[in-house]
C-alpha cells in the first residue's frame, strides 16, 4: 500500500504541529539536528550537571551491564579528561561511587568473599568488580585539587577509608581494592586531623592498621603507598603526638634496595617525617637498628654521589721529542757476494732480495731503486753470469716475497712501486755479538766468531762440558758453584740470549722527556753533553662532586643531621635554622615537638638519653672513614659532613 506525496506532508505537517501544505506544495524535509563533538573526544554530554545524568541512573539502577558501561566510562573520563571531571557538578554521582565498594566491605566483613574453597559467584564477583572500579574512578577524581576537597568533605569518605583498612587480610585477598584506597588517603592526608591520642573521640584513620600494612606486605606498590600516605598523614602539626618510632622499622629494612628510587624516596621521607621530632629521634638512639641504619645512609651518599677525576699538573715546564734510532740499509759483505756471484739466474735474483730486503706491511720502494741496486750489484761481474732484464727482476720480486705486490700509482706523475718491502738493517754491533761464545772469561777458540743462532751456541756450549764432576760455570763472570754436568747443562741454558730483543714494554715512553727551555733537536750528537732531564711529567688527580646529589642523597643526609642533633646536642641549638632559613622545601619542626610523645620513647629519663647520645656517639664514629669519602657538589651541605667529622674527632678530647 502507498501513499501519495500530499498525505505524506499532512502526517509530518501534523507531527511537526503546523498547519498541513497545500496539495500542490512539495513536502519539506524537517532540519537535521547538527550535533558538535568536544574537540578532546570527552563526550561532554556524559558529564551534564542534572540529577538524570545517564552514568548516575546506570550507577542507581542495579544492572550489572549497566553498571559496568558506566563504571568503564567514569574511569575513562576521570583518567583522560581529569581537568574537567567535576564530581561536585553531577548531583548524587558521589554518593552512587560509594554504593559498591561499601556493599563490597558488608559482604567482605560477612565472609561472603572471604576462604572461599570454589571459584566466587557471579554476584559476588560482579560486587567485587564494581567496587573497585568505584574506587579507581575516585582516586583519579581526587588528584584534581577541588574534587580532594569535595571528597574529604563528604561523609561517607574518610569512614568508607578507615573501613577497608580495617578489614583483615585485604591485602592478600584483594591487594588493587586496598591499594586503590591508600592512593585515595594520599590525596585526602594533608586535610587529615587526627584526635589526641588520649582522646575519647573515634580515629577517622586507624594508623595502626597502616603501620600493620607495613610490616606484613612484601608488594612494593603497597609499601610505597602506605609510607606516602604515612607520611602526609604525620606532616601535619596537630598529628605529631601520633608519630611511633617503632613503625619506621619497614622503611630501614628497603634502605639497600638503592636502585629502585620510588620505594626508597617514599621510604626515606617517611623516616625524616618521624625523627624531625626531636623526642623521636633520641628515642631513635636508643633502638638496635640505629648503628646499622647510620652506616647504611653514609652508604647510599656514597653509592649515588656523581664523581669526576681532576688532574692539576705540577713540576716545570717540559717536553717529549720523538727519537728513533738511526737505521743504516744492509750492505752485502764479502761472505755474501762470494756466495751470490757464481749463482745463476734467477736464483741468484732471489737469493739477492732474501739477503737484502725483508717484507714490511706498508713499506714501498720504487721499483727503479730496486733495479739499479741489483744491476749496480752485479754489473762489475757480468762476464761470469749476466744480468736479468728489468722487467723480470720485478717479476721476481713477487716470488721472492708473495705478499708484496708491484703496482702503479696513479697522479700527475704516476709512481712504479714495489709495495710491502723494505731494506734490512744493517745488524748493529750487538746484534752480531750476541751469539758470541764467552766461556772460559771469553777466552774461547771460537770467541771470535758468532754463532747464527742460539742452537749453534748451545750446541758449542755442550762440547765445554767435556770434563770431570763436579764442573763450575766457567761463563763471563758468572759465579754459579760447580755442579754435576746434568745441573750445569739447564744451567747454561739461562746465559743464551733470545734471538731478538724483547719488545718494548707499553708503560715505556716513545721519546725522551726533556726541559722546555732546551731547543736543541734531537738526536745530538754527542748525548753526553745533553743537560740532565727534568723530572717527568707529574700531576695531581683528585675527585670532586661532578654534579647536585639527587634528592634521595638529600633526604639522607637530613635524616643523619637529625640523628647527629640527638646524639650531640650542643651542635642542635647553634645550627637550628632560623625562621626564613632555607630548609630545602622540607616543613618546620614544629615548637610543640619537644613535649609530645614519640612512641615508645620516655624522654624525661636522663639516663636513658645519656646512653642514647653514647649509642649515637659510638655509631658515628664508627662511619667516621666514610663520611670523609663522600663529596657533595653543595658547599653548605658539605659543610655538615665536615661538622660531623670534626664533632666525632673530638670525641676523644671529651
Amino acid at each position: 500500500m502507498s501513499y501519495s506525496t500530499e498525505y505524506r506532508a499532512h502526517l509530518s505537517s501534523a507531527y511537526r504541529g503546523a498547519p498541513p501544505a497545500a496539495a500542490t506544495a512539495p513536502a519539506a524535509a524537517p532540519p537535521r539536528r547538527h550535533v558538535v563533538s568536544p574537540p578532546d573526544a570527552s563526550e561532554q554530554w556524559y558529564l551534564e550537571p542534572t540529577p538524570s545524568n545517564r552514568m548516575v541512573l546506570a550507577l542507581r539502577s542495579g544492572i550489572d551491564d549497566e553498571v559496568s558501561w558506566a563504571l568503564l566510562r567514569l574511569a575513562n573520563l576521570s583518567n583522560e579528561h581529569g581537568h574537567r571531571f567535576n564530581l561536585a557538578a553531577i548531583p548524587g554521582l558521589t554518593d552512587a561511587l560509594f554504593l559498591w565498594p561499601q556493599e563490597f566491605i558488608a559482604a567482605y566483613r560477612e565472609e561472603q568473599l572471604r576462604h572461599a574453597l570454589f571459584a566466587p559467584t557471579t554476584s559476588s564477583a560482579s560486587c567485587q568488580k564494581h567496587a573497585v572500579e568505584s574506587l579507581l574512578v575516585l582516586r583519579n577524581a581526587s588528584l584534581l585539587e577541588t574534587n580532594a576537597t569535595h571528597l574529604f568533605n563528604h561523609s561517607r569518605m574518610i569512614p568508607t577509608i578507615a573501613d577497608i583498612l580495617s578489614l583483615p587480610d585485604i591485602a592478600d585477598a584483594y591487594p588493587e581494592f586496598l591499594y586503590y584506597a591508600l592512593e585515595l588517603l594520599q590525596s585526602l592526608a594533608p586535610n587529615v586531623v587526627l584526635p589526641a591520642p588520649d582522646s575519647a573521640d573515634t580515629q577517622p584513620i586507624p594508623l595502626s592498621a597502616l603501620y600493620d600494612i607495613a610490616k606484613t606486605t612484601t608488594d612494593r606498590t603497597m609499601l610505597i603507598a602506605v609510607f606516602s600516605a604515612l607520611t602526609l598523614i604525620l606532616s601535619h602539626p596537630s598529628n605529631v603526638s601520633h608519630t611511633q618510632i617503632s613503625s619506621i622499622s619497614p622503611a630501614i629494612l628497603v634502605l639497600p634496595l638503592s636502585t629502585d628510587t620510588p620505594l626508597l624516596t617514599a621510604a626515606l621521607d617517611y623516616i625524616f617525617t618521624v625523627l624531625m621530632h626531636p623526642p623521636a629521634a633520641k628515642a631513635f638512639l636508643l633502638r638496635l637498628e640505629m648503628p646499622s641504619t647510620v652506616k647504611m645512609l653514609v652508604a647510599l651518599l656514597k653509592a649515588e654521589q656523581p664523581e669526576e677525576i681532576k688532574e692539576i699538573p705540577i713540576g716545570p715546564p717540559i717536553r717529549t721529542d720523538q727519537v728513533e734510532a738511526k737505521r743504516e740499509d744492509y750492505v752485502l759483505t764479502e761472505e755474501d757476494k762470494q756466495r751470490l756471484i757464481p749463482m745463476a739466474e734467477p736464483e741468484r735474483s732471489f737469493d739477492w732480495m732474501g739477503t737484502v730486503f725483508e717484507f714490511s706491511a706498508g713499506a714501498e720502494q720504487t721499483q727503479v731503486t730496486f733495479w739499479t741496486l741489483y744491476r749496480d750489484t752485479f754489473t762489475p761481474y757480468a762476464d761470469q753470469q749476466p744480468l736479468l732484464p728489468a722487467a723480470e727482476i720485478i717479476k721476481n720480486v713477487t716470488i721472492a716475497f708473495p705478499q708484496s705486490q708491484a703496482m702503479v700509482l696513479p697522479g700527475d706523475t704516476p709512481r712504479f712501486i714495489i709495495q710491502n718491502i723494505r731494506r734490512r738493517a744493517r745488524p748493529s754491533e750487538a746484534d752480531r755479538t750476541r751469539f758470541k761464545c764467552r766461556w772460559e772469561r771469553e777466552t774461547c777458540q771460537a770467541g771470535g766468531t758468532p754463532f747464527s743462532s742460539p742452537d749453534e751456541l748451545y750446541a758449542h756450549l755442550l762440547g765445554h762440558l767435556d770434563t770431570a764432576e763436579p764442573a763450575a760455570c766457567a761463563w763471563g763472570t758468572c759465579a754459579h758453584p760447580a755442579t754435576s754436568l746434568a745441573n750445569l747443562r739447564g744451567h747454561i741454558l739461562t746465559h743464551l740470549p733470545p734471538p731478538v730483543d724483547p719488545p718494548k714494554h707499553p708503560s715505556q715512553p716513545s721519546g725522551i722527556t726533556l726541559s722546555a727551555s732546551q731547543m736543541t733537536p734531537e738526536p745530538l750528537a754527542n748525548p753526553i753533553a745533553r743537560e740532565p732531564p727534568p723530572p717527568p711529567k707529574t700531576t695531581l688527580k683528585y675527585s670532586v662532586a661532578r654534579a647536585h646529589a639527587p634528592s634521595t642523597t638529600l633526604t639522607a643526609l637530613l635524616i643523619l643531621r637529625l640523628v647527629f642533633h640527638a646524639a650531640f646536642p650542643r651542635y642542635a641549638s647553634a645550627d637550628a635554622p632560623g625562621e626564613d632559613d632555607e630548609r630545602f622545601g622540607f616543613p618546620e619542626i614544629p615548637a610543640s615537638a619537644g613535649n609530645a610523645a614519640a612512641g615508645e620513647q620516655d624522654g624525661g629519663a636522663d639516663a636513658a638519653e645519656d646512653e642514647g647520645e653514647r649509642r649515637g656517639q659510638r655509631a658515628f664514629e664508627s662511619v667516621r672513614t666514610l663520611l670523609t669519602g663522600v663529596k657533595l657538589a653543595d658547599d653548605a651541605l658539605m659543610g655538615w659532613i665536615a661538622e660531623m667529622i670534626s664533632a666525632v674527632g673530638g670525641i676523644g678530647g671529651e
